[in-house]
């Protein structure tokens, strides 16, 4: 477990927005896990939002980011 010191940010869910483009975003902690044959998951807390990024030997497999303020991305999946 980690502790982040941050500050509150009041998020509506309406605002966030989900995108399976590669995202570039600072994360506030990442967390890689290795799954072996080269597969790995990293996981990045984005304030009340998330990006997962799944690669196989270092080449990208999925990108996929909820977060406020990408533009070009899309409401919330129902």
């Amino acid at each position: 477990m980690t502790l982040l010191d941050v500050p509150f940010a009041d998020v509506r869910g309406d605002t966030l927005r989900w995108t399976l483009a590669p995202t570039p975003c600072t994360p506030l902690a990442s967390r890689t896990v290795d799954l072996g044959s080269g597969l790995t998951v990293t996981l990045s807390v984005l304030g009340a939002s998330h990006q997962v990024l799944v690669r196989r030997h270092d080449r990208p497999l999925l990108h996929e980011t909820i977060a406020c303020g990408i533009a070009e991305a899309a409401p919330l999946p129902e």
